[in-house]
């Protein structure tokens, strides 16, 4: 017997000793009430469940259909999303944020035209963190951007990228955040620190050289770390002790 069924029970108990109206009628109007209340709870679990199955129908037959559209090829955002639905962002009918995506901000935001990368996006939060060329980072709270606030640039990821390799020095330490493929392709421009970078000349001997004089042709051969490569760090080291 749940709480309100021995509630009832009380008041019928008192009743038995009492023919007093004022307590039928309260007895009267709890019973309907209860009634009430117990039909509409049935009928609430009951709609729950119904409306569960026809949302889980509706999210089955959407999921399919953008994984058909991956496979297609024909999605303009990052397929992984569609079972990560916590990293993405839909801004309009024609741009969703994702991670890595580059953003034009309004200087309204920050004072600034810079675009911005995303680094990580938690919309069940309400916010993403972005970073700029110049390493810079900022968080965006969804809720307060206006329209035409952001919009997706131009600018792709891996441009976006290049800027911002271009836009430090590096250390050698840092050369092993970097594809080496992404260093060579802008050797000439890229911008060392003044810290001892080790190349391999033309000979194959190791060579100790100050970055910031480094040359174009020395930049190319630098000696890239590999920290887990325990051949090269034997060598490194028997080089250091020497």
């Amino acid at each position: 017997m749940d709480k309100n069924s021995s509630s009832i029970a009380a008041i019928k108990i008192q009743l038995v000793h009492s023919n007093d109206p004022a307590l039928q009628k309260e007895l009267a109007r709890y019973q309907s009430q209860h009634d009430k209340l117990s039909h509409q709870l049935t009928n609430f679990d009951e709609d729950h469940a119904a409306k569960g199955e026809q949302l889980e129908h509706k999210i089955k037959r959407h999921r399919v259909y953008l994984q058909d559209k991956s496979e297609e090829g024909k999605l303009f955002f990052d397929p992984s999303v569609i079972t990560n639905t916590d990293q993405v962002f839909i801004l309009d009918s024609h741009s969703v944020i994702t991670k890595g995506v580059v953003l034009e901000v309004s200087d309204r935001i920050w004072g600034d035209n810079n675009v911005y990368k995303v680094v990580n996006i938690e919309a069940k939060h309400g916010y993403l963190n972005t970073i700029n060329v110049k390493g810079q980072t900022k968080q965006f709270w969804l809720q307060e951007l206006a329209q035409g606030d952001i919009k997706l640039s131009s600018l792709s990821s891996a441009d976006f990228d290049k800027q911002q390799l271009l836009s430090k020095r590096l250390t050698y330490e840092s050369l092993e955040t970097i594809e080496p493929s992404t260093y060579h392709q802008l050797v000439d421009q890229i911008n060392l620190e003044d810290d001892g970078f080790l190349i391999q000349t033309s000979s194959g001997a190791l060579q100790l050289i100050n970055g910031r004089q480094a040359t174009a042709k020395q930049k190319g051969q630098v000696l890239w770390p590999e920290s887990t490569n325990q051949t090269q760090c034997k060598r490194v080291m028997e080089f250091y002790a020497t």
